[in-house]
């Protein structure tokens, strides 16, 4: 029922309802093409969207609204804040009782770390890392993502970490760092691109034969 009153351009819906219903829509993904079709939908309003909308209706938002190059930047950064957030949110409880249970069985060592680390459960190697180091998460995360790997190789040596291990953990994470920077910059591409096009088809076939 939602959907088609979204879905009819001649109903009118008030703002409050909008504002409602966008809210909504992080976790209703039928709201979102229709909403993002509304004529009366608030910029504002689509740039909270972006953060959760698939990467086509991220498009259509630059598109539509010709947001500048800066302010895609600056939502993207904030689409990856949220991601982040959002998975270790989501693995906190079980990776928490998962930690006290190594730790309770002295299995919380450099070995079981890097494992971690290796089976690709990132949140759960930050969480044993943490343990390990006597860090907490948000410290521990900044020593293990700094550039040059420096603290994070201080940190390892004083607790006799294997060398062999140490390099595993360095080229794990600086590895992640280059896949999310990489697919960060081809994002920040595609939508330039469609900004573009945007601008291309507003200044139409002669806007550059005067």
């Amino acid at each position: 029922m939602i959907v088609n009153l979204l879905e009819n351009q001649t109903a009118n819906i008030s703002q409050a309802t909008l504002e409602l219903l966008v809210e909504q829509s992080k976790g209703v993904d039928a709201f979102q093409d229709p909403l993002l079709t509304r004529e009366e939908l608030r910029e504002d309003l689509a740039k909270k969207m972006f953060i959760w909308v698939s990467a086509t209706l991220r498009s259509h938002i630059v598109e539509r609204y010709e947001l500048s190059k800066e302010m895609i930047d600056e939502l993207l950064e904030e689409v990856a804040r949220e991601e982040i957030d959002n998975t270790i949110a989501h693995r906190q409880s079980s990776d928490s009782k998962l930690k006290t249970t190594l730790k309770n069985e002295g299995l919380v060592i450099p070995s079981m770390v890097v494992a971690a680390l290796m089976d690709g459960e990132a949140a759960l190697f930050l969480s044993l890392f943490s343990t390990l180091t006597n860090l907490n998460e948000s410290l521990a995360r900044r020593i293990i993502f700094e550039e040059g790997g420096e603290a994070m190789a201080i940190a390892c040596k004083a607790l006799d970490v294997p060398e062999m291990q140490v390099g595993l953990i360095y080229e794990r994470t600086r590895k992640a760092i280059r896949a999310k920077a990489s697919a960060r910059e081809a994002e920040k591409r595609r939508h330039a691109e469609t900004h573009q096009q945007g601008r291309r088809r507003q200044d139409g076939p002669g806007a550059f034969s005067q």
